[in-house]
């Protein structure tokens, strides 16, 4: 009798252990009537396939044989990351409508650096696809974003599976957000309003700097003029607000959009870090090292044009290392009792934390959750590693 009710007790927790597998393996449903958030974060609900060869396509990831090879995030973080990688990635949504009438809302991967998206809705005559991404038109059936914003529709009493399916050479985050239509409608509205209030102000503080370098034919207002619309220009690209209201449809730049003025921004800041810090006459040694970066860096644009996706996991580690070598020059001035050291660390400090945020994220180890996306300083795109969904077997 107590064998009988010890191969129950096995049989039982094997059951068990099977089923929490094949729960982990699928993603969540979520259910749309069941939250009164204006937003959800969708990471935790999407399943995840990576597509190394970046053959697959809709009619391959909707059979059986590939439906457990979706592998959920479990992360209530922000963003799923894959720092730069030749795979394409396929998202699987389950939403569900428990209410007796239609839903509506809007679907949103609030990052611009994705060069394409294709989103599947189902309809009538199987999925409808959609296609978006930095280096296609938006379509009628797509909204009006910086990002990637699509309408979603989920009948009454029904589940709705959506695929999605994201491939692009900048890294790969993806902050995938659901909507309320109104509330998506006033975000878009505060948050143009933000971008054009700063990158209003960028253009006014450049002006004002080069009125002052026509009127005192300093050089160092020059240079700091130089190194803000640099940044401005990184960041254009970065929020998507280039692609949207400047220059377009235009894959070649959007793609390099970040990283080109962001090692332009650094030759200058270099060299005015010298101007400021007298670096030639009080620290030879590290001047010449300025020096040296500040050909680096030239030579980093061109290395970017050329070779964009070999030479970028490169640029952004070189481009930690200029931050630091910035700061350090500021410290060891300023030791040496050099008064304009003491306003040009005040003033770089801010920048050097920004980096540093990059830099703690391009320092962590692979994980199996993923963790916030990419941020941007003056370095440009991160390579922090995200999770390693690819299974042994190759897909």
């Amino acid at each position: 009798m107590e064998s009988i009710h010890y191969w129950i007790k096995v049989c039982l927790g094997g059951l068990f252990f099977l089923l929490l597998g094949n729960a982990s393996a699928g993603n969540h449903v979520l259910d749309v009537t069941q939250t009164d958030q204006e937003s959800i974060s969708l990471t935790e609900y999407l399943g995840v396939l990576e597509d190394p060869g970046t053959t697959l396509t809709l009619s391959d990831v909707i059979q059986d044989e590939y439906a457990g090879r979706f592998k959920n995030s479990h992360s209530r973080s922000e963003a799923l990351g894959f720092s730069y990688t030749k795979s394409a990635v396929w998202l699987r949504l389950h939403l569900e409508n428990s209410g007796p009438e239609t839903v509506q809302r809007v679907l949103e991967i609030s990052y611009a650096l994705l060069s394409q998206v294709d989103v599947y809705q189902p309809d009538r005559n199987g999925y409808q696809r959609v296609a978006l991404g930095y280096s296609r038109p938006v379509p009628e059936q797509a909204l009006r974003s910086r990002f990637v914003a699509v309408p979603v529709v989920i009948p009454a009493n029904t589940q709705t599976r959506l695929y999605i399916r994201i491939q692009t050479p900048n890294s790969l985050n993806i902050p995938a957000r659901l909507w309320h239509p109104k509330a998506f409608e006033a975000h878009q509205a505060l948050d143009r309003t933000i971008q054009a209030m700063y990158f209003g102000c960028v253009l006014a503080i450049c002006f004002y700097n080069l009125m002052l370098f026509f009127a005192v034919r300093d050089i160092n207002f020059l240079l700091y003029v130089a190194f803000a619309f640099s940044v401005a220009a990184a960041l254009a690209t970065f929020t998507g607000i280039g692609p949207e209201f400047i220059w377009g449809v235009a894959p070649a730049w959007t793609m390099m959009g970040v990283n080109v003025p962001a090692a332009m921004a650094s030759v200058f800041m270099l060299l005015l870090a010298r101007r400021m810090l007298s670096t030639a006459t009080l620290t030879p040694r590290i001047d010449a090292v300025l020096k040296l970066f500040v050909a680096v860096n030239a030579a980093s644009t061109v290395l970017l044009f050329l070779w964009f996706q070999a030479f970028t996991p490169y640029f952004v580690t070189m481009s930690m290392i200029t931050s630091i070598l910035i700061l350090l020059a500021g410290v060891v001035c300023a030791k040496m009792k050099q008064r304009t050291a003491y306003i040009f660390l005040a003033a770089y400090g801010v920048l050097f934390l920004a980096n540093t945020r990059v830099g703690r994220d391009s320092c962590k180890k692979p994980q199996k959750r993923a963790y916030p996306y990419d941020s941007i300083g003056i370095i440009g795109e991160s390579k922090s590693k995200g999770p390693n969904f690819r299974r042994k077997s190759s897909v």
